[in-house]
């Protein structure tokens, strides 16, 4: 893959046999040749609609806020754990934060009006949505 620093369509498609793609994945993160998270970033989202689809054919009456808060922690959650040091990374953490919010009031049934930042405290994980000027000082404690 070709890096450049904008975006741009590949002319070669082969090089000396290896192929020349516009998308790469190194250890799970997909990049693009800008090495923008862009990519991760419709990653993400295609597999949270899949499970959003899933958990919305399960009725609140037969598996409980519980159970379904089981289930966004065992699947989507741990996408968004695996790939938190790109996303802190990215600088784009807000889509992250979006995505991460509107998948887990989607599944436990809550209103999207609800604030994010007590629903990141009640979760757990509000150190990976902090700012990079919180992370560097978290650090250098």
């Amino acid at each position: 893959m070709p890096i450049r620093k904008k975006k741009t369509r590949a002319f070669k498609k082969t090089l000396d046999g290896v192929p020349i793609v516009s998308t790469y994945k190194y250890l799970g993160v997909p990049l693009d040749s800008a090495l923008t998270l862009n990519p991760l970033v419709a990653h993400l989202t295609e597999k949270i609609k899949k499970f959003s689809r899933r958990i919305d054919l399960v009725s609140h009456s037969i598996v409980g806020t519980k159970t379904r808060f089981n289930l966004w922690q065992t699947y989507a959650r741990c996408l968004f754990d695996y790939f938190s040091s790109a996303m802190a990374l990215s600088g784009q953490l807000n889509k992250f934060e979006r995505l991460f919010t509107k998948s887990l009031k989607k599944t436990l049934g809550l209103p999207m009006q609800i604030l994010n930042l007590p629903l990141l405290k009640a979760v757990g994980t509000p150190h990976l949505f902090k700012s990079p000027d919180t992370i560097s000082s978290t650090l250098q404690l």
